[in-house]
């Protein structure tokens, strides 16, 4: 038993960690040392040799070796922890504790700790620990840097407030080790800031110690933010798109999007559209599917080509013209090949640019010369009979201002063209000479309209005509029209002049016979009266000279009352003599008009000469010219009695040359608008056929 007993006591004290070394006194030897003990001594560089370690030994001054006591030791040059002697009679026993490992151990961690200090102190993100309370035990700068708080600001405060939405001890007693998650905190400054916190938490006995390293995320939320943003943008900018747009994979079996505009294009919906893909392919007109499937075999081997405009087939059965643009799409990362492409309908564009050439062709076989101006007067399109007038080449006048094609002649003066008044809605018309590119003269007539494009003048077109042989006769004709109101003149002239005359004459002769018994007053009297008669021939002279329609009208102010008095003089004798009762009424309100006497004249005559043709043959032939005043100036109505006009002679009044009468020239009411016209006034004629006639001619009021 006692050997079995010390076997299992050797047992037990070999596998100790603590060095046990035992000594026989007596016999001055080791007589045991376990295996702690054995490696001490080899780590120490010691020999198991007694007396050596004897004189190592240096007992506690205070207590001197005893049997059953254990005093300290000390070993001279070792580092133990615990060094104690037991004696028990003979034998002794060394038991040691060597402490140079947990030295070591020590200034591991302790390197470990300067090694975390300056990982820590230089870390970019923040880096905290919290107590199991949830108390800030450790803030390193970026954590001051990131929220403004310094650490003896936060050190021993719960962090819940700062961070929103981190619920600190829910995540304490979380039984997860570690993880990440994203939350919200106030800055000190009132900031909010996106973060990421990953934490990772450790058990210390009892307590678990929580520790956090902090990103700032907010610019990553801003770029992601931006970014959905961006897509949701892309997205509604595709789907709202007017175009049909939409991706399918290299063979075109396959739809991988399809935007909404697929179904007001071609009619077939998304759904099934993306269901028969082969439906992009089978609604190509047969007429350009050839050119279809050229094209898809170019943007397949990924050649560059260009947009395609053919048509289709809706699915109502409509033909509708489109343009279509693709491109190969590479994959890269998820993004399968494929082709995006394209469908914009040009229907109406087509059916516009059909319309253009019909437009061009008519045009360009008109007789008239036709240009089109932009609002600026540029030159931006001319037909074949504007190269034929001008003698200028479409060519050489597109982006020409049009005044420098059509000069004005030497000698003569252009019409002012007002582009900003015909910009504003008004079609200007005028006539004057103008000369070709060779320099020959010819008599233009122009009109200058707009055009509207969306409720704007977008363009003007000025349509041209030859008039030169058209003046010619109209001169002739206007030389005729001259005679046959000459006529009309020469009688009043001749009743005007005799009236006059007659006076003079009886006045002379009774002053001649009572000349010497008339006193001085008498004698003022009868020459006076006869000077007064004398002015009268005088003006009816000027009258006669003064009769030219050929000169440009001179606008002045006519009071109404006079100018009617003395016209009437002129044509009332002729008028009896026909047996046409000619009757002239005058409203009061109407007091002046601004016109040439001269012209007026000339209108008025071209006027009453018509209707006395019209009455002729009446029982009681009547023609009343009544003057009043209107909202649009001073009024000489003209009204007879006649056969009036039917409604195919009402529209063939101003048409030059045309006339049923047997002497007429045609161009009598062309020259009263002509003239009028340069006056700013106009002529209105309304008539029943065999119920007489009504002429209005509007002058503008006098200011």
């Amino acid at each position: 038993m006692p050997c079995e007993r010390g076997c299992v006591y050797s047992f037990g004290l070999q596998h100790l960690t603590i060095a046990i070394i035992g000594f026989d006194l007596e016999a001055a030897r080791i007589i045991f040392a376990n295996r702690a003990a054995i490696s001490l001594l080899e780590r120490l560089g010691l020999r198991r040799d007694y007396k050596e370690l004897l004189r190592k030994f240096h007992f506690d001054a205070k207590h001197e070796p005893a049997p059953g006591v254990a005093i300290e030791v000390s070993l001279e040059g070792l580092s133990l922890e615990r060094t104690h002697c037991l004696i028990a009679g003979r034998f002794a026993w060394l038991i040691l504790q060597d402490v140079t490992a947990q030295g070591e151990n020590q200034r591991r961690i302790d390197a470990c700790e300067a090694r975390f200090q300056a990982v820590a102190q230089a870390s970019q993100d923040a880096i905290f620990f919290l107590d199991p309370e949830g108390q800030v035990a450790y803030w390193n700068p970026a954590a001051e840097r990131l929220l403004g708080w310094r650490a003896d600001e936060v050190l021993g405060k719960p962090l819940d407030a700062l961070l929103e939405g981190m619920d600190l001890k829910t995540q304490l007693a979380a039984s997860e080790p570690s993880g990440r998650l994203e939350c919200r905190a106030q800055t000190r400054d009132g900031r909010s800031v996106s973060l990421e916190v990953t934490y990772a938490a450790s058990q210390q006995g009892n307590e678990k110690i929580f520790a956090g390293f902090v990103r700032d995320v907010s610019e990553r939320d801003r770029i992601a933010n931006d970014l959905r943003r961006s897509r949701e943008l892309y997205q509604t900018i595709v789907d709202f798109a007017a175009d049909w747009i939409y991706w399918t994979n290299l063979e075109g079996t396959r739809f991988l999007y399809c935007s909404p505009a697929c179904e007001k294009i071609t009619g077939y919906s998304v759904e099934e559209m993306t269901a028969r893909p082969q439906l992009l392919h089978d609604m190509v007109h047969p007429a350009d599917r050839e050119r279809w499937n050229e094209h898809l075999v170019a943007v397949r081997a990924d050649i560059a080509h260009g947009a395609l405009e053919f048509r289709i087939f809706a699915k109502n059965g409509s033909v509708r013209w489109v343009r279509h643009a693709c491109r190969h799409v590479s994959g890269e990362g998820d993004t399968p090949p494929g082709i995006r492409g394209s469908h914009a309908d040009i229907t109406a564009r087509k059916r516009a640019e059909d319309e253009r050439t019909r437009l061009v062709a008519a045009l360009s076989s008109t007789a008239e010369a036709v240009s089109i101006i932009d609002t600026q007067g540029i030159v931006l399109y001319v037909n074949t009979a504007f190269e034929r007038l001008t003698g200028y080449s479409a060519d050489r006048s597109i982006g020409r201002p049009l005044a420098s094609l059509v000069p004005a002649s030497p000698g003569s003066e252009r019409p002012h063209i007002s582009l900003t008044r015909v910009r504003q809605g008004e079609i200007w018309r005028g006539t004057f000479s103008a000369l070709r590119q060779d320099n020959t003269a010819y008599q233009l007539e122009a009109t200058v309209a707009p055009v509207r494009g969306e409720g704007e003048v977008a363009t003007l077109v000025a349509v041209g005509r030859d008039v030169t042989e058209r003046a010619r006769l109209e001169s002739i004709a206007e030389a005729v029209n001259t005679m046959d109101n000459i006529g009309y003149i020469f009688s009043g002239i001749r009743h005007e002049l005799g009236n006059p005359i007659n006076s003079i004459k009886m006045t002379l002769s009774v002053l001649d016979a009572n000349l010497e018994t008339y006193s001085r007053a008498q004698v003022q009297e009868y020459v006076t009266r006869s000077l007064s008669e004398i002015a009268r021939v005088e003006y009816l002279l000027r009258t006669l000279k003064s009769f030219n329609m050929f000169e440009t009208p001179e606008l002045l102010d006519v009071g109404v009352g006079g100018f009617l008095a003395s016209f009437r003089n002129l044509v009332v004798a002729e008028f009896a003599k026909r047996g046409i009762e000619l009757t002239f009424i005058h409203h009061p309100e109407a007091r002046a008009a601004r016109t040439d006497p001269r012209a007026l004249q000339q209108v008025l005559l071209n006027i009453l000469t018509n209707a006395s043709d019209a009455v002729d043959g009446c029982e009681a032939p009547k023609i009343v010219v009544s003057v009043f005043r209107s909202s649009r100036g001073i009024t000489f109505q003209v009204t007879d009695n006649g056969a009036g006009m039917t409604t195919e002679q009402q529209r063939n009044l101003f048409r030059p040359f045309h006339t049923t009468k047997a002497r007429g020239t045609g161009l009598g009411l062309i020259i009263a608008r002509k003239l009028l016209s340069r006056m700013g006034g106009a002529i209105e004629i309304s008539s029943e056929h065999k119920a007489g006639t009504i002429i209005d001619l509007i002058i503008p009021e006098a200011s």
